[in-house]
């Protein structure tokens, strides 16, 4: 049995989401072995609730999943599960992230400049000319752009990154072979040859209301930096944008008058500390610290590299221009994060180290 259908037949079981299925898999081994265990015997294995396990005898789930998959394989559909080398990284550093994604045309590319763009779908004139505005300025540094393809704001930063000559890809809440509104398809075209569209859903699942919600965590996983451009102060977008403050990600908002709905709430997430506040491309750019990166001094580090512990010269060999997650760092240097923080802010007093927004380090 092919594994990743394994995962996908998995996946499909009622009440198996990817946080309990990757709780199997590493209970287990893989999700071959979750399902032939389920096969092999009723009984729950230690650490398994007696509830799930029944779960996992649903009648004919096996069979439609395996007709599924013989018609993703049919119409030739790329998937990528989260073992794999091309599935996008920054997913892996999220808690509730998917295990198993599917697309069209080229896989997520790797990058270290990936922003997500995100807000209402009813947006007024001068916040889509900001989205357009802050694209064109940062396209200098080759950002890939992010979003859902909904109306307003998401359309409209996926059309200013193919008028920038960016790749932009799309997160969808329904298959691959869909498209809503249905009135984006032209776009969505478009966008998968520029880029591509993700998603968890194969071929032609049906909408659901709880599939967008599901989207926005794709959306807010898959970037470094997230931007709220315009939002009410319920919505989808302010979701995307707690959920990338939840994982440690760069969050910015773009202020706006208290007398347009579509501005509150970006103006909450900056009052509540959740989002910098965003009001020129310039500021984005100093916060992420997305520029050539300078010369370095390399008779000076040396000397200072010759001064550092082994702790020290062990977490320094690990980083490089790029920014890195701390998370990421801690988990390369195999140490407590709270000890990589405090290893990372002493080479930070020596100017060996730079802090750059969404807890991230990187060599001067």
């Amino acid at each position: 049995m092919n594994d990743t259908f394994a995962l996908f037949s998995l996946l499909s079981y009622p009440g198996v989401s990817p946080q309990i299925a990757r709780q199997l898999i590493q209970l287990l081994g893989s999700a071959e072995a979750v399902l032939k265990e389920r096969d092999k015997t009723n009984k729950a294995p230690k650490g398994v609730r007696d509830s799930l396990w029944k779960k996992l005898c649903a009648p004919n789930v096996r069979k439609k999943a395996e007709k599924d998959w013989a018609k993703i394989e049919k119409e030739k559909v790329s998937y990528v599960d989260y073992r794999q080398d091309h599935f996008p990284l920054l997913l892996n550093h999220t808690y509730d992230g998917p295990l198993l994604l599917f697309f069209r045309r080229k896989p997520f590319p790797r990058s270290d400049k990936i922003i997500s763009i995100i807000g209402t779908r009813k947006p007024t004139k001068d916040a889509l000319v900001f989205t357009k505005t802050i694209v064109e300025s940062i396209k200098h540094v080759s950002p890939i752009i992010v979003s859902g393809l909904a109306e307003g704001i998401d359309v409209g930063a996926h059309q200013a990154a193919l008028d920038a000559g960016l790749q932009t890809y799309a997160c969808l809440a329904h298959g691959v072979n869909q498209c809503y509104p249905a009135f984006h398809k032209k776009i969505k075209a478009t966008i998968e040859q520029e880029g591509g569209c993700l998603t968890e859903h194969p071929l032609d699942s049906p909408l659901h209301p709880g599939y967008f919600l599901r989207r926005n965590r794709i959306i807010a996983g898959l970037s470094h930096a997230t931007i709220v451009v315009a939002s009410r102060t319920k919505g989808e977008a302010m979701v995307t944008g707690r959920l990338a403050f939840d994982y440690n990600r760069a969050v910015f908002a773009v202020p706006g008058s208290p007398n347009y709905p579509t501005h509150l709430g970006c103006n909450q997430l900056i009052k509540k500390n959740i989002a910098q506040l965003l009001d020129t491309p310039s500021d984005f750019l100093s916060a992420m610290d997305w520029k050539a990166p300078a010369t370095r001094k390399n008779n000076c580090q040396s000397k200072l590299f010759q001064q550092l512990n082994r702790q020290q010269k062990n977490l320094l060999s690990l980083l490089d221009p790029t920014p890195k997650h701390i998370d990421l760092i801690a988990l390369k240097a195999g140490c407590p994060v709270g000890e990589a923080a405090s290893l990372l802010f002493e080479l930070e007093l020596m100017g060996l180290v730079r802090h750059v927004a969404g807890k991230q380090f990187k060599l001067v």
